[in-house]
C-alpha cells in the first residue's frame, strides 16, 4: 500500500511541478523530485543486475567521459547530472512491482495541464507559454503533447479508463505531430493481438487528430526548420562526438542549411535523439544505446511495452529524453520491465533446480518381477 501511494504521488508530482519566476519554471523543480529517486535507490534492496544495466551503466560512462574533449563543458556537467537522474530511476524503475499508480498519479496530473491547456485555448494568459501554444504546466506545448502521449499509452495499457478523458486534451489541444504519432504507435502495438473491433477504436483518437494537424498545418516553417537542423547536424558528424554538452555550442558553427534561422533562435537540440546523441556521443554512443533499446524490446513482455515504442517514435521528432517527465516516466517503465523480465527468469530457474534435485533424490522403486 505504501508503495502504490508512494507511486502514485512521485507521478503526480513529476506532472505538475511548477516554480514561477524561475529559469526552467517548468522542467527544474520537475528534475528536483526525479532526484528523489536516489532516495528510494539507496534504501532499497541490492538490484538484481542485467545486461541491459551493465550496457546502460556503459552508455552513460562514455558519455561522461566524452566531458573531457568537450567544448560546451558546463552545459554538459547539466546534462550529466540529467543523465545520473535517468540512470537513477531506471533502476528504480527494476525494484517497482507495479507502475500502475505512477501511470494514475500522472495522469492526475497531467489532467491538471488539461485544464489550464483548455482555458488557454480561451485567452487565458495567467502562465507563459512558448509560441503562444496551449502548454498546461509544462511552457512548451510539445513537451505537454509528449508526456501526454506517453501517459496515455500507459493508461490504455493498464485500463485506467477513468484517467483517459482527462489525458485526451492536453494530447490533443498542442496538435503535436510527433506526440499523436507516438500515441498511435503505442496503441497501435497494444491493439494488435487483441481481437474486437472496440479496441481499434482507440487509435481512431490519435489518428485522426494527427491526420488534421497534418493536413491543417501543412509543411510549416517548423518542418522546414528542423529538416536543416537534422541535415547540418548529420553533416558534423565524427566517430568520438563533439562531447556532451556541445550541441548549444558548436551547432552554429556546422548550420550551413539552418543559418538564415538561427537569427530568430538558437536550437539547444536536432529534435532527433538519436542524432543528438551520435553528434554528442559519436559511434560508440549510438551502438551501446541501439544494444541497450534491443535489450529493453527483448525483456518487454508486459502490456506496457506500448510505452517503449510510443518514447522510441517520439525520439525521432522530439527530446523526450531531455524533459524530465517524459525521461523519467520512460525510464522507470524501462527499469520495471526489465526487472520483471529477471524475475520471471529467476522464478523460472528455481523451478527447474528444484525439480531436478527432486528427481535425482527420488528413490527408485524396486521392480515387482525382479529384475
Amino acid at each position: 500500500m505504501n508503495e502504490r501511494i508512494g507511486a502514485f504521488a512521485f507521478g503526480l508530482l513529476l506532472t505538475v511541478a511548477y516554480w514561477p519566476g524561475i529559469s526552467g519554471a517548468a522542467t527544474t523543480p520537475r528534475w528536483d523530485v526525479a532526484a528523489l529517486l536516489t532516495i528510494v535507490l539507496f534504501a532499497a534492496p541490492r538490484i538484481r543486475l542485467t545486461a541491459a544495466h551493465c550496457v546502460g551503466v556503459a552508455l552513460v560512462g562514455w558519455l561522461l567521459l566524452t566531458l573531457t574533449w568537450s567544448e560546451g563543458r558546463l552545459d554538459g556537467v547539466d546534462a550529466a547530472f540529467k543523465l545520473i537522474i535517468i540512470a537513477v530511476a531506471f533502476a528504480v524503475g527494476g525494484l517497482i512491482e507495479d507502475v500502475k499508480s505512477l501511470f494514475a498519479g500522472a495522469a492526475v496530473g497531467i489532467t491538471v495541464s488539461s485544464g489550464i491547456a483548455i482555458a488557454q485555448v480561451y485567452g487565458w494568459q495567467g502562465l507563459p507559454s512558448y509560441a503562444d501554444l496551449p502548454s498546461g504546466l509544462f511552457y512548451n506545448a510539445d513537451r505537454l503533447a509528449s508526456a501526454a502521449a506517453l501517459v496515455f499509452v500507459g493508461a490504455v495499457a493498464l485500463r485506467l479508463w477513468r484517467f483517459i478523458p482527462g489525458v485526451l486534451p492536453a494530447l490533443i489541444l498542442p496538435q503535436s505531430r510527433g506526440a499523436l504519432l507516438a500515441s498511435a504507435a503505442g496503441v497501435g502495438v497494444l491493439c494488435w493481438n487483441i481481437p474486437g473491433f472496440r479496441w481499434r477504436l482507440l487509435l481512431v483518437i490519435p489518428v485522426a487528430v494527427a491526420a488534421y494537424a497534418f493536413v491543417h498545418r501543412g509543411v510549416d516553417t517548423g518542418i522546414t526548420e528542423r529538416l536543416a537542423i537534422w541535415r547540418d547536424t548529420f553533416d558534423a558528424l565524427n566517430w568520438m562526438g563533439h562531447g556532451l554538452g556541445a550541441f548549444w555550442t558548436t551547432f552554429p558553427s556546422h548550420a550551413f542549411h539552418f543559418g538564415d534561422a538561427l537569427l530568430r533562435s538558437h536550437p539547444d537540440h536536432p529534435h532527433n535523439e538519436w542524432l543528438w546523441l551520435a553528434y554528442e556521443g559519436g559511434v560508440v554512443a549510438v551502438a551501446l544505446a541501439a544494444v541497450f533499446a534491443g535489450l529493453l524490446w527483448r525483456a518487454s513482455i508486459e502490456p506496457v511495452r506500448g510505452v517503449l515504442v510510443a518514447l522510441f517514435v517520439l525520439s525521432l521528432f522530439a527530446m523526450p529524453f531531455h524533459d524530465p517527465a517524459t525521461a523519467v516516466i520512460g525510464s522507470l517503465v524501462a527499469g520495471y520491465l526489465v526487472g520483471t523480465r529477471a524475475l520471471l527468469r529467476d522464478n523460472v530457474v528455481r523451478r527447474r533446480v528444484a525439480l531436478r534435485g527432486g528427481l535425482c533424490g527420488a528413490r527408485r522403486e524396486p521392480d515387482p518381477r525382479g529384475a
